[in-house]
């Protein structure tokens, strides 16, 4: 009789050993959380110390030396074959088995693999995937990978002077960026897409030739092509497998074959068990489809169109838009930095097929690229006219103002809601105005709402300290000091009078309130910078 395998107890913490990570440093895992306590002695401080500070010191070096050595194995082999096994290999996800804990998120991994190649023209090169090249050339981009970021973690290490708190956001800002992809739900964000840029869909097909849907449409066909692609391209192999296995059975009984280039294979698998025969040929064929991958799971303009729907004048415009060229990275292009073009053209094109190294990329890269074309201020909007700009500018604010007060309706079903309120208040005995996006009244709770819709720059996100500084002042800063402004108008007066959009007043007793909370609403993910509320 089989013997019953123990159940865990409901609670109970699944817990590994202690393992030494660094002199005096362990680690030790329960479940989905890593739990690290030093004991370090001034002597091992020390020895540590030493040992990170020589690290940081010849990174450089030593990383321009890996990096070759990862790129000559590239560029042995197709270079859309090997992105596609990249891809498929270390993106794909089952959810029915997803954990976190064990789960590596090689999204980085694969970006970077994909920014490699395109510093050289497109590789043709035939060499078959076997032996152990993929476990070779994972092994040296995982270890580029994770010794930038500890790169960058150690940038103080050994410094006298503490770090200010520009320097940890410089450095928290550079490692978020390296490791974090999709900071939300790519639903909400589709929806708030459309809030955004369908107003301005005459503008963009007469411009650049799409519209919003056309790329929302896009990016749900590339997810579509790819695994029907791929299914597709499985089953010819599986039944190419069942055809050939289906010969050897034949050759078996007769000694014949309908291809007599077979025989010179069926005699060496006569030779071996029948397990291992099947075993064989099924690897023979796994290899050829694994080598063929990138013809697999490359496609053109023409079938994007045909999954998608949309016109393919239209699908050539996206492309030419979203897509980076074989070559056009910079030789200086070593280990990976915060950002990159895939980020605003997460297709690769070489001739007339095209690749997405991560689809996950594509939603992600719509707002950024577009604003980039209506703004004047970029070097891709030098057509667009100032007025478009600030049209969209205005009708992005007014969206996130929208959006927030519905959201929190929603959150508060009773909750007494108003938006754009202005009031008139008295600083050092001169009349002053101001403004607030919203008040939200729930029960005793007073909720000043300021939401600020600009963008956090490229450069502020590839973690200059300067653009860090001068953006979360513009997005946060800002938008909290004018809450303050309304907080302290309304504690300051005995009935705080508020002039609403409509022209109507609103009166508001601060007796009737308990407490005020302020809320900055930003369009852009700022996690890294403001992760819980600030005290007041």
């Amino acid at each position: 009789m089989a013997k019953k395998k123990n159940k865990k107890k409901a609670g109970q913490k699944i817990s590994s050993e202690p393992v030494e990570i660094g002199p005096g440093i362990f680690a030790k895992n329960y479940g989905r959380y890593d739990l690290i306590q030093s004991h370090r002695t001034p002597e091992e401080q020390t020895q540590l110390i030493n040992a990170l500070t020589e690290f940081t010191k010849n990174f450089p070096k030593e990383m321009t030396q890996k990096v070759k050595s990862v790129e000559a194995l590239i560029a042995r082999h197709n270079s859309f074959d090997f992105l596609a096994n990249l891809m498929l290999v270390e993106l794909s996800l089952n959810p029915e088995t997803y954990k976190e804990p064990t789960h590596k998120h090689q999204d980085a991994l694969v970006e970077y693999a994909a920014l490699l190649c395109l510093k050289r023209p497109f590789s043709s090169a035939d060499t078959p995937f076997v032996g152990n090249f993929y476990q070779e050339v994972m092994e040296g981009l995982e270890e580029i990978v994770e010794k930038t970021v500890q790169y960058y973690l150690l940038e103080n290490i050994g410094s006298t002077t503490p770090p200010t708190r520009l320097d940890e956001l410089h450095r928290e800002t550079i490692v978020s960026e390296l490791m974090i992809r999709s900071p939300g739900y790519p639903h909400h964000l589709a929806e708030l897409l459309i809030l955004l840029f369908e107003p301005f869909g005459k503008w963009l097909f007469e411009t650049v030739g799409f519209t919003i849907k056309d790329l929302l449409a896009i990016e749900n066909a590339v997810h579509k092509l790819t695994n029907a692609k791929f299914f597709e391209g499985r089953k010819g192999i599986r039944e190419l497998e069942s055809q050939l296995r289906a010969e050897f059975a034949d050759f078996l009984k007769t000694g014949t074959t309908p291809v007599e280039n077979h025989r010179a294979l069926f005699e060496k698998l006569r030779e071996l068990p029948a397990g291992k025969a099947k075993e064989a040929i099924f690897n023979l064929h796994a290899i050829t489809f694994f080598s063929n991958l990138g013809a697999t799971l490359t496609f053109s303009a023409q079938q994007l169109s045909q999954t998608s729907g949309i016109a393919i004048d239209r699908v050539v415009s996206i492309l030419k838009v979203f897509s980076l060229q074989f070559g056009s990275v910079s030789q200086d292009f070593l280990w990976p930095k915060p950002n990159h073009p895939l980020k605003l053209q997460p297709f690769i094109q070489h001739k007339d097929q095209f690749l997405c190294p991560n689809p996950a990329l594509i939603i992600w890269a719509i707002r950024p690229t577009l604003e980039r074309l209506l703004n004047p201020a970029t070097r891709n909007g030098q057509k667009v006219s100032k007025d478009i700009w600030e049209k969209y500018s205005a009708k992005r604010a007014e969206a996130l103002e929208g959006e927030s007060l519905r959201l929190l309706s929603t959150a508060f079903k009773r909750a007494e809601i108003h938006q754009n309120l202005q009031f008139e208040f008295e600083d050092e005995g001169k009349k002053q105005s101001g403004e607030l996006d919203g008040l939200v009244i729930y029960d005793k709770t007073m909720i000043l709402v300021e939401a600020k819709a600009g963008n956090f720059p490229l450069k502020a996100r590839g973690g200059f300290r300067e653009a860090i500084a001068e953006n979360l002042k513009k997005l946060v800063a800002d938008a909290h000091e004018q809450a303050l402004k309304a907080k302290r108008f309304i504690e300051t007066n005995k009935i705080a009078t508020f002039r609403l959009a409509n022209g109507q007043q609103l009166n508001v007793d601060k007796k009737q309130f308990s407490q005020i909370v302020l809320m900055t609403v930003t369009l852009e993910s700022l996690d890294v910078f403001c992760t819980g509320p600030h005290p007041v």
